[in-house]
């Protein structure tokens, strides 16, 4: 009796620690940086057409960013990354090529929307102007009704021709998008976002603005040489 009352507390205890870690990092992944340097499962993503790009392609660094816009930790390291003048800084200046992959989690409400909203307002030249509100609104649009009718009020912001958007947000063509980020996701086995590749470097959570300006820094002189 004994025996299995010890086997049944073990046993108790990892599947509550499983839940915990699935919890954790897949659910909300709100999880302190891990900075960690190794070679790519796969380094073909570096140069994969999935996700949206931007800067040169010629650029002498390349930044991979898996995201959430539903995802709190990855809103902290959009505004990181504005901390630091990431886009004028590195990406206009032709030092960095940037590439934003969107897996938007089940459990994040309104979340695939969100990214679909975001791809719809690619096609009106306004990714990032979309990309940018949907950060800035994200308490607002995770709260609201199910559905794309928050995100048309934004598109209406930004001037789009809000026929055209509500087309393109039934398109398959843009869901078909969000399962190949999701699929290369899968591949390289994370568990929740964000995740950052910085050359060589890969970085799970959010690094604080001055983790990640550093190893920005690092990773490009070491592709300047």
């Amino acid at each position: 009796m004994n025996s299995f009352i010890k086997k049944s507390v073990i046993f108790g205890s990892l599947g509550l620690l499983i839940c915990l870690l699935f919890y954790q990092f897949a659910i909300d992944p709100k999880v302190d940086a891990n900075t960690i340097s190794k070679t790519l499962k796969d380094p073909s993503i570096m140069n994969s057409k999935n996700g949206v790009v931007v800067g040169k392609k010629d650029a002498p660094l390349t930044i991979v960013e898996f995201s959430d816009y539903g995802c709190g930790a990855c809103n902290v390291l959009k505004k990181n990354f504005d901390s630091i003048n990431f886009y004028s800084k590195y990406i206009e200046s032709g030092k960095v090529r940037y590439i934003f992959k969107d897996v938007p989690a089940t459990s994040h409400f309104n979340a695939e929307e969100a990214s679909i909203a975001s791809l719809a307002a690619q096609k009106q030249d306004k990714y990032w102007e979309m990309h940018n509100l949907l950060f800035q609104k994200s308490s607002e649009w995770s709260s609201a009704e199910k559905g794309f009718g928050i995100f048309g009020k934004y598109a209406n912001q930004l001037n789009l021709n809000i026929s055209q958007f509500n087309r393109d947000v039934q398109a398959e063509d843009l869901s078909g998008r969000l399962s190949k980020t999701r699929e290369e996701f899968k591949k390289m086995q994370f568990l929740g976002t964000p995740v950052l590749i910085i050359g060589k470097t890969q970085i799970i959570g959010a690094p604080s603005k001055k983790e990640l300006e550093s190893v920005i820094e690092k990773e490009l002189a070491k592709s300047l040489k």
